[in-house]
């Protein structure tokens, strides 16, 4: 919920036909906003990245998709979220490494705010300081 209580923020998957499998990962959760009175449904993140990921080789293909998921309002009214965004996989398995990002509401000057080589989710703003604060995983086979 935004600090004026007027939006939601959420992650959720764009209209079309997804594997709905226990342990199916689309690749394409994305932020998306929401009136608080249920109008004004807006997609925040795009599937829009172009990245050139033969440097990767083989593994190129598990980069190529990515999701965005945890959104929460900043009290500057722009959104962190934790997105696959930056190509990499976890130091100790082949999970996808998570990062934290910030984006405007609208959906630009997305920008990358950690560098976690297995994981930064669930961001929050801690209430007495406004500061973002974050779980850092340690992935592994085990997850």
């Amino acid at each position: 919920m935004s600090y004026d209580g007027e939006s939601i923020a959420f992650a959720g998957l764009p209209a079309g036909a997804h594997d709905r499998g226990p342990n199916a990962n689309p690749g394409a959760w994305r932020i998306y906003t929401i009136n608080a009175d249920g109008t004004r449904l807006r997609q925040v993140t795009q599937s829009d990245q172009s990245l050139d990921l033969s440097q990767f080789g083989d593994a190129a293909s598990g980069l190529a998709s990515y999701d965005d998921t945890d959104p929460v309002w900043l009290p500057d009214g722009r959104i962190a979220f934790s997105s696959t965004r930056w190509p990499s996989y976890a130091q100790y398995s082949g999970a996808r490494t998570t990062n934290l990002h910030v984006v405007n509401a609208d959906g630009t000057r997305l920008q990358r705010i950690t560098a976690e080589r297995n994981g930064a989710d669930r961001p929050l703003v801690d209430p007495v300081t406004g500061k973002i604060v974050y779980a850092r995983w340690w992935r592994n086979h085990r997850f």
